[in-house]
């Protein structure tokens, strides 16, 4: 499916974990979180050098964790997403460029690690945007393999691609 027959949309903010720069600066233990859209970290957002713009990516876990700790996973996982995402980021905006906005993109991962569906979510309202979200996640070929004490057959992740925006508060 390309990013253009993406059908509706919705956003949730439930259990986002914030993240900049491809950077997980606190330990994520999701352990004992076991109920649907529960898991509620957030890591420590900045923006560092290595970032050409002023850019965020957060993940919500859609899937029930089943109490297994993704702290190191998902650390693999969004910052194998957060390189590639920076390749395809437009020239507009970089800075000092003033294109900003919000993508959102569900998508599952099998247990062997192999992408089975994506969903666009929420548009950004710039088309240049939604598409390099989009690349991000289809040029990666294959993630790692689900741990291995994860007992369910896959794990649905929402990640919030945001580029000149505000990072949203927290209560």
């Amino acid at each position: 499916m390309s990013i253009e027959e993406a059908p509706g949309l919705k956003s949730s903010r439930i259990g986002t974990i914030l993240v900049a720069a491809g950077l997980v600066c606190a330990t994520m233990n999701l352990a004992g979180q076991s109920d649907r859209n529960t898991s509620s970290v957030q890591a420590k957002d900045g923006v560092t050098q290595s970032d050409p713009s002023h850019s965020a990516l957060g993940v919500e876990f859609l899937s029930d964790t089943r109490g297994v700790d993704f702290g190191p996973y998902i650390k693999q996982v969004l910052t194998m997403i957060k390189a590639s995402w920076m390749r395809f980021i437009p020239e507009e905006a970089r800075p000092p460029g003033s294109m900003k906005g919000e993508t959102v993109i569900r998508f599952t991962i099998n247990s062997d690690g192999k992408l089975s569906a994506m969903h666009l979510d929420g548009r950004s309202g710039q088309s240049k945007l939604d598409r390099a979200a989009w690349g991000a996640i289809t040029s990666i070929s294959q993630f790692p393999p689900l741990p291995e004490k994860f007992t369910g057959p896959n794990l649905e992740l929402r990640p919030h691609f945001t580029v000149n925006l505000p990072p949203p508060t927290t209560k």
